[in-house]
C-alpha cells in the first residue's frame, strides 16, 4: 500500500487547527464557568492498574461533588497517553516521570518506590537465601544478584518502571529472566501468587499485596522487598497542555487524586515501618 503523509504545509495547518479547537473549547468552558455551571466532560488518561485500584474511591468522592460531570477514562502507558493529549483527545492524564514535551505542564502528585514481590513458595523452590525473619524487608534491600536467579513478569519494554529496573540490572551486570510481559499489575499479582514468577511493583500496589496476604495462609503469602541501592522513585504527575483552561471540576479532580495518592502512601508506610525507618521508602 502507498504510504500517505501530510506535507509540511499540511502539518502546520493541522497543528493550527488543533490550537483553534483548543481555544474554542477553552472559551466554551470559561463561559460555562462564568454562568455558574459545574457540568461538563472530563477525559482522563491513566494506567489500567492505577485506575482499577484508585479510581473507584476517588470517583465516589468526585461524583458526590460534581454529579453533572461525565468522566471518560482512557487506559494506556505514559507514552501513548502523551500522544493522545497532544492530539486533543484527553484533558489530562496521570503520567510517570513527567514529560519532555514543552507544550505540556506537569503537576506533581506523589512518588512511588519500586519493590520486588515474590512468594514464599518460590523462595523455597529456588533455594534463595532470604530467611523468614526478612519477609517484608531486608536491611539495605535484597542484593541485586538475586534478580538474576528469578523468573520475572515485567511490564512492556516502554514502561517507565520497566526501564528503571532494566537500567538497575544493567548497572549491576545482571541479565533478567522475563517469562511474561504484561502491563497489568493484577495479572502480575496472580502469577506471583501461583509461585510462577517474581514481579516489580510500585508502592501504590502494595495495599493489594497486603490484602492478598491477609486472605492467604502464611506459607502462601507474598514477600515485599526493597532492592539494594535502588533509591530512584517513579514521579507521578498530572499532565495537561500548558495553554489549556482547566475548569474548577478538573482542578478539583487533581486535588482529590493527590489526596487519595497520599493516603495510599500512608497505608504503605504504616504496613512497612522498617523500610520507612531505614529511609528506603
Amino acid at each position: 500500500k502507498p504510504h500517505l503523509a501530510l506535507t509540511p504545509a499540511g502539518l502546520a495547518l493541522h497543528k493550527n487547527l488543533l490550537e483553534i479547537q483548543l481555544l474554542e473549547n477553552n472559551i466554551r468552558t470559561e463561559i460555562q464557568d462564568i454562568s455558574g455551571g459545574i457540568r461538563g466532560d472530563l477525559k482522563l488518561g491513566i494506567n489500567s492498574s492505577r485506575a482499577q485500584n484508585m479510581l473507584p474511591d476517588i470517583f465516589s468522592d468526585y461524583h458526590r461533588q460534581f454529579p453533572h460531570v461525565t468522566c471518560s477514562i482512557y487506559s494506556d502507558d505514559t507514552d501513548a497517553l502523551s500522544r493522545l493529549l497532544a492530539k486533543g483527545n484527553l484533558d489530562l492524564f496521570i503520567g510517570v516521570n513527567g514529560t519532555t514535551n514543552q507544550e505540556f505542564h506537569a503537576i506533581p502528585i506523589t512518588n512511588d518506590r519500586v519493590f520486588l514481590i515474590i512468594s514464599k513458595g518460590l523462595i523455597r523452590k529456588l533455594g534463595l537465601d532470604l530467611s523468614e525473619k526478612e519477609i517484608y524487608y531486608r536491611k539495605n534491600g535484597v542484593p541485586a544478584g538475586v534478580l538474576g536467579k528469578l523468573p520475572v513478569v515485567q511490564n512492556y519494554s516502554i514502561s517507565t518502571l520497566n526501564q528503571m529496573i532494566e537500567t538497575y540490572a544493567d548497572f549491576h551486570g545482571i541479565r533478567l529472566n522475563p517469562i511474561l510481559r504484561v502491563s497489568n499489575y493484577s495479572t502480575q499479582l496472580g502469577l506471583c501468587s501461583l509461585q510462577q514468577a517474581a514481579a516489580f511493583f510500585p508502592s501504590f500496589m502494595i495495599p493489594d499485596v497486603l490484602r492478598y496476604n491477609a486472605a492467604s495462609a502464611p506459607e502462601e503469602s507474598l514477600c515485599i522487598f526493597s532492592l539494594e541501592g535502588l533509591t530512584e522513585t517513579l514521579r507521578i504527575n498530572c499532565i495537561y497542555r500548558k495553554n489549556a483552561y482547566l475548569p474548577f471540576y478538573m482542578t478539583r479532580f487533581i486535588e482529590l487524586f493527590r489526596e487519595h495518592s497520599c493516603r495510599y502512601q500512608q497505608q504503605v508506610s504504616d504496613a512497612l515501618p522498617e523500610l520507612y525507618s531505614q529511609g528506603l521508602i
